[in-house]
């Protein structure tokens, strides 16, 4: 187990990078929705490759991985970001 002190985002990234080496990129991450939802969010933002047990925090994890990339390429293009 690896417990987090804070919810700082910088906490947050490298606490999941502490359980990816130590566990892998499967990672059981308990706490309540809202901290879950900020670690999924917070793994998404800096490109993490991790796969959570918990299909609702997955799902969060998806969909800020696909925002991402849908900004990345509007910039590409030329678009304005907002």
């Amino acid at each position: 187990k690896i417990h987090l002190l804070d919810q700082r985002e910088a906490t947050l990234v490298a606490g999941l990078e502490m359980a990816v080496q130590k566990f892998g990129v499967r990672l059981d991450v308990f706490g309540t929705d809202e901290q879950k939802k900020q670690i999924a969010l917070a793994a998404a933002k800096h490109g993490m490759r991790v796969e959570f047990t918990d299909q609702a925090m997955q799902m969060v994890y998806q969909q800020a991985l696909q925002l991402q990339k849908g900004r990345a390429l509007e910039r590409e293009r030329g678009g304005i970001e907002r």
